[in-house]
């Protein structure tokens, strides 16, 4: 049993997390402040900053609390696993963990537990996502959607700024502030390549956010969890498929001169 997405074993998600964080950050920093003019730099910066921070402790949150379920926590920290729990109104019992749990609470065969509220399972933090950690989850997916938003836009306004003949020795002239720049500086073209390449990757992982984003307001709209989602956007495929395959034997009994069931039906209720 898992107690929370700060214990081994990690996956692979999760170390591919620690490893893009700074690396967005160097990115930041290495080839934003520095082009644009310091009425610009200071408040974009101190703002990424802010967003940064607010995603990290967020996320540590998120990670570091455990979401296990209220009764089974007391049957397997306090009681010690001794004894059986108690089959009340609003409970369920769970054939893994050998408990009465709520009802709104799942088990996570990932992190071999129940989870009160369970919403799902997030392996970009290998932590179960429920009741006691969802708003530290969300709040963690709007910060980083905001330092996202600002990085990409910060790395577009530069590389308008390089490439617009009339900004040349205006306010946001480019060029001449990385000229000006020190000699260790990447300059010229390896320094608008960069300015690209960083701008398209934030963009594009943007994009992803922006979508994760949508999805849990959509979610908080409806009243419901991601496990709600997928059992009742399931369920829409299954009648679908069904409705389908009905549509079609009677498409083919038809085909066939045999008469449909409703045809059928008609037959012997006439007379």
């Amino acid at each position: 049993m898992r107690v929370n997405g700060l214990e081994a074993p990690y996956n692979g998600l999760q170390i591919t997390t620690w490893f893009l964080f700074p690396l967005f950050l160097t990115g930041f920093f290495l080839l934003v402040p520095v082009p644009l003019p310091t009425s610009l730099a200071i408040p974009i910066s101190v703002v990424y900053t802010i967003l940064v921070i607010t995603s990290l402790h967020a996320g540590y949150q998120a990670c570091s609390i455990d979401p296990i379920d209220v009764h089974l926590h007391r049957h397997v920290y306090i009681n010690k696993g001794r004894g059986r729990t108690q089959r009340e109104e609003g409970k369920q019992f769970c054939w893994v963990c050998q408990a009465h749990v709520n009802d709104d609470s799942k088990h996570c065969r990932f992190c071999e537990k129940c989870v009160d509220g369970f919403d799902h399972h997030c392996q970009w933090l290998n932590t179960c996502i429920g009741k006691h950690n969802y708003k530290y989850f969300f709040l963690a997916v709007k910060s980083i959607f905001g330092w996202l938003l600002v990085q990409t836009c910060a790395h577009g306004l530069i590389v308008v700024g390089w490439f617009v003949d009339n900004a040349k020795g205006t306010y946001l002239d480019v060029q001449q502030a990385v000229e000006n720049a020190g000699g260790s500086y990447p300059k010229d073209r390896l320094f608008i390549s960069l300015e690209i390449c960083w701008g398209l990757i934030a963009g594009f992982t943007l994009i992803s956010i922006t979508q994760l984003l949508v999805f849990h307001v959509n979610l908080q709209r409806e009243g419901i969890t991601t496990y709600d989602y997928i059992v009742r956007d399931g369920q829409r495929k299954r009648d679908k498929e069904e409705k389908a395959k009905k549509a079609r034997k009677e498409k083919e009994a038809a085909k066939r001169g045999a008469p449909t069931a409703a045809a059928s039906g008609n037959g012997r209720g006439g007379g």
